[in-house]
Parts: structure tokens; sequence; C-alpha cells
């Protein structure tokens, strides 16, 4: 567990292991995979309850954003993992009172431990659960906006390999595996649906925590109201994105359709063409006892050439007419 203490205007941080106190001027307490015992020291330290990993995985809205003693308990989705390909979405907790701030989390977010490491270098300054708050859903948002800014550079590459084409003499298709793309198209859009799944619940958050009483404070209406701006851009964004992964999906499955309509044309073709040269051999492969050539000499020669003639002409006139 670690505590966040305000001390002459600076914030100060302190790894509070099991057994001993927490601070009086604690400011903001995080919790990360929190023991038993840890769970009690903040209970007994905010003379309240804090809600169990079950609770946080609640869906309804209600069960996620409400008020308890004047304490605001807020609980958010965040995207995490995302570096590994397999993003996973987790729920956070924030509980805010008067003046700390309590963060439980079961997840090693890359956010938090941002705003870890800046938290004691953050400005001289009245430092308050509230601020604290403000400043971690800042990065949060941040870290989204990055998440966002990636995934359209992934789309790009995607956009740019199932539309590529290269040259050798005459223009022609790069070969594309395109089982490869859709796997691509189909993290593409995993991410983006929990990004976005992420940006809604702390768009909630943000406008629960308006109603704090020290959220009035003027320069912290400033900081809310460019945060939720931020989360609605981001939002707009990542809307748009989610109808570039669909466009690419569509596009996708077209390019698939040609290659398959370009294999059956192929085979088409080849079947037309090698149809009448099968008939000719069918004819002449008869063994009827009264037939006119069975005992020609030339008959053999004479059924090739037919073959190979029966072969040429409906080349030739597809290659008049264009199909080739």
């Amino acid at each position: 567990m670690i505590v966040f203490t305000e001390l002459n205007r600076h914030i100060l941080s302190h790894e509070v292991g099991e057994g001993l106190s927490i601070p009086e001027n604690a400011v903001w307490i995080d919790l990360l995979n929190p023991t038993n015992a840890e769970e009690k020291a903040v209970e007994e330290f905010l003379q309240m309850e804090i809600p169990t990993h079950e609770e946080m995985r609640e869906i309804e809205v209600s069960n996620r954003l409400y008020t308890e003693h004047g304490t605001h308990y807020m609980t958010t989705t965040m995207v995490t993992k995302v570096d590994s390909g397999a993003p996973e979405t987790h729920a956070v907790t924030f509980m805010l009172t008067d003046h700390v701030l309590v963060t439980i989390r079961y997840i090693d977010a890359t956010s938090f431990r941002r705003f870890i490491a800046m938290a004691p270098k953050l400005p001289v300054g009245d430092h308050d659960g509230v601020t604290l708050f403000l400043g971690l859903v800042e990065a949060i948002v941040n870290r989204m906006a990055d998440i966002l800014e990636r995934l359209d550079r992934d789309i790009d590459r995607i956009t740019k390999d199932v539309f590529r084409t290269r040259l050798e003499g005459l223009e022609k298709k790069a070969a594309v595996d395109y089982q490869q793309v859709l796997e691509r198209i189909g993290r593409c859009g995993d991410l983006s649906s929990k990004t976005h799944e992420s940006l809604v619940t702390f768009n909630r958050v943000v406008a629960y925590a308006n109603h704090h009483k020290k959220a009035a404070l003027p320069e912290n209406q400033m900081q809310i109201e460019a945060i939720r701006k931020d989360i609605i851009g981001l939002m707009d964004h990542g809307t748009y994105l989610t109808g570039r992964v669909n466009f690419l999906l569509d596009a996708t499955l077209g390019m698939i359709s040609i290659e398959q309509n370009s294999v059956f044309r192929v085979l088409s073709i080849a079947s037309l063409i090698f149809l009448p040269p099968t008939l000719v051999a069918g004819v002449y492969g008869m063994n009827f006892e009264v037939m006119p050539e069975l005992k020609w000499d030339l008959g053999y020669p004479v059924a090739l050439l037919l073959m190979l003639v029966a072969a040429i002409l409906p080349y030739a006139y597809l290659k008049r007419r264009g199909v080739l």
C-alpha cells in the first residue's frame, strides 16, 4: 500500500506495510491487490467500509456510482495489457472523501505507475484528495489518448497492407496474408471497443465527481471541464477509428472475395480450354469393333492433332474477347 501525504504544500509518498499506521495527513491511499490487513487498516482510518473486488465488478451504474456518509464511491473500467496484443478491462474504484482519495485496484496500470512517480514532483500548492483525483484521471485520459494514437497508426499500417501494390515490370498486387490481416483487424476492433467503454465510464465518473463540494472551486471546475472536453473528444475519435476498423473489415472481406473469384475464374477458363480435347480423347478412346479409324495407321497422331486444335481454338477465342 502506498500512501501520499501533504506536508508544507508538497506531496510525499510512503510505503506502508502491514502493522504500520496510516499517517493522519494522508491525502491519497493507493491499494494495489490489497490484503485483508490493508483493507482493515484503511477502513479503521476512514471509519467506513471499502468495496470488495466482487462489488467493484457490478455492472449496474447505480452500484458503480453512489455516495455514502459524504464519501463518493466511483468505479470505472480501465484498459490494460495493451502492449501484449490481448487488451483487458478491469474495474478500478475511487473513494473520494472530504480530504482523502482512496484507489482500489487489482491491476498494475501504466497510467497509475506514471502518476505515482510524478506525484511527488507536483507543483507546490494546496493538495487534497480532489486535486489528486483530478490529476490521476487526467493522467489516465492522457494514457487512453496514447492508446488511440497507437491504434490509429496500426490501422494505417493495416490499410497499406490491404491495398498495397508493387512494381514487377507491370504493376501487380503484392501477396497479402489475409488471415493475418483479419486477426490484426480483430485486435484493433477489440482495443477500440474496450477503450471506448473505458472512456464512457470515466465520463460518468468525472460528471459524478463534479457533485463533490470541493469540485465547485474555480480551479477544480476548470480542470474538470478540460478533462470532460478531452474525454468527449477522445470518444469522438474512438468512434471514427471504429468506423475505420469496420471499413477495413469490409474491404478485407471484399479483397478475399476478389481473390476467390480470381481462382474460380482461372479454374473455369482452364476447364473451358481442356473440355474440347477431353471430348476428342473420349471419342477416340472408345474401343468398338466397328470404328472407321480403329485400324488407321495415322489415327493416333491425327487424334493428338485434333486435341491440340480443340484446345487452341477456345484459347484463341477467349484471348480475342479479352477474357484472358
